[in-house]
């Protein structure tokens, strides 16, 4: 539910994409950018999906994605501009991707993942991150016309006004299609295992543990 909710925030209610938009997604083989890149490419939209595991670009390709691993991504010159970039890294990396927004482009920031480590908080990558994210002035955003949001989908829920929204969008949405990508299901008692498998970066979409 959080995923969904998020990517729908993100892409509909903040974004506002639309049918031939150019849409970047960072975090494209995880839980909310699998379900983001279905619902990007449902409307029309663009798609172009980043890892860091070159051996995931195939698995983004299946959902109608470009695929490229960020080496790729940050190496290339003429990629052109997107109308909105889904930015899960945080940190010196939105800073990195402001140029790529076209004129009205969008960046939706859900997280700072470069703070983590091995699938931990790590506290001085945290910190890091922190001192590297920019300090975005109004005043800096207005001759290039672009916006940037931040996205905590678990705080959207917690937000009585919300509540009431939820259900009306997911009953709304045309999404029929739309599912997310279990990846695994690890027993409860083998949470370790769990966990060490979304460390070796090989997981795509979600990881469960079951009871």
């Amino acid at each position: 539910k959080v995923n969904f909710i998020t990517s729908h925030i993100a892409l509909f209610e903040m974004a506002r994409i639309r049918s031939g938009d150019r849409v970047l997604i960072e975090c494209a083989t995880g839980g909310v950018g699998t379900l983001a890149m279905q619902m990007a490419r449902e409307c029309g939209a663009k798609v172009v999906g980043l890892t860091s595991s070159p051996h995931k670009k195939d698995y983004i390709a299946s959902y109608g994605a470009e695929a490229m691993t960020s080496e790729e991504f940050y190496a290339m010159d003429d990629l052109g501009k997107f109308d909105l970039i889904l930015n899960s890294s945080g940190g010196v990396f939105i800073k990195r991707q402001l140029p790529y927004l076209s004129i009205t482009g969008r960046m939706v920031c859900l997280g700072i993942s470069s703070g983590v480590d091995n699938g931990k908080r790590n506290i001085f990558k945290m910190l890091h991150a922190a001192i590297r994210t920019p300090r975005i002035p109004i005043l800096r955003m207005f001759d290039p016309n672009i916006g940037v949001f931040g996205l905590n989908g678990l705080r959207v829920l917690e937000d009585s006004s919300w509540k009431s929204k939820m259900r009306e969008v997911v009953l709304s949405t045309s999404f029929e299609n739309i599912r997310p990508h279990v990846d695994e299901v690890f027993k409860a008692e083998n949470v370790v295992q769990a966990h060490r498998y979304l460390e070796s970066k090989q997981a795509t979409g979600k990881v469960l543990l079951g009871w």
